[in-house]
């Protein structure tokens, strides 16, 4: 699932159990203040042929094989992540939460780390070996998202690349190039 709108990554996601199931709900903790991978879904299930009806839930995990590892290096440019298990994909979407609002803000992917302190940041992924995605202005609350797409090719499984949102500021974070930093992450394709 998706951590910021719960929606489903990968269909068809079922319930089991022998129990017709009804109004399927799903919470993700990163809303609620917990760990960004992890989710809570309730549903009702009504046991077939019987009569009443009972709650049931189940924990979940967001994200499926392939990994997201935070590497820190942030300094109030928010928290970064990933929508979905990464994979190769068309849809892979980069989401930035809690920056700055209404900041130009802008995402470095790269193969390379290149680990540069700046002010109290670090800038972790290689700018100049990688790409540096504008990614418009964040929101009212400070958040952004951008997609982009992974050839859905088999031999990318394994594929590590790293990842950090900029968003410009003249009074906060990496003070040299007028940016508040993100959380770098390392994700490594499944």
């Amino acid at each position: 699932m998706r951590p910021g709108d719960c929606a489903i990554c990968e269909n068809p996601y079922s319930v089991s159990g022998g129990l017709a199931n009804y109004g399927l709900e799903l919470c993700s903790q990163r809303l609620a203040g917990g760990a960004p991978n992890d989710a809570f879904a309730v549903w009702e299930s009504v046991p077939l042929g019987f009569g009443s009806s009972s709650i049931s839930a189940q924990r979940l995990d967001g994200f499926v094989g392939g990994s997201v590892a935070n590497l820190g290096g942030g300094c109030s440019g928010g928290t970064a992540g990933t929508d979905c298990p990464p994979k190769p994909n068309s849809h892979f979407t980069h989401t930035l939460s809690a920056s700055l609002v209404s900041g130009p803000s802008f995402l470095v992917l790269s193969f390379e780390r290149i680990d540069v302190s700046c002010g109290f940041c670090t800038i972790v992924p290689n700018p100049f070996t990688g790409f540096v995605y504008p990614a418009g202005t964040t929101g009212p609350i400070g958040a952004n998202s951008l997609t982009t797409d992974i050839p859905n090719d088999p031999s990318l499984s394994g594929t590590t690349f790293y990842e950090q949102w900029a968003t410009l500021s003249d009074a906060f974070g990496c003070t040299p190039i007028g940016a508040a930093l993100s959380n770098a992450l390392q994700v490594t394709l499944q």
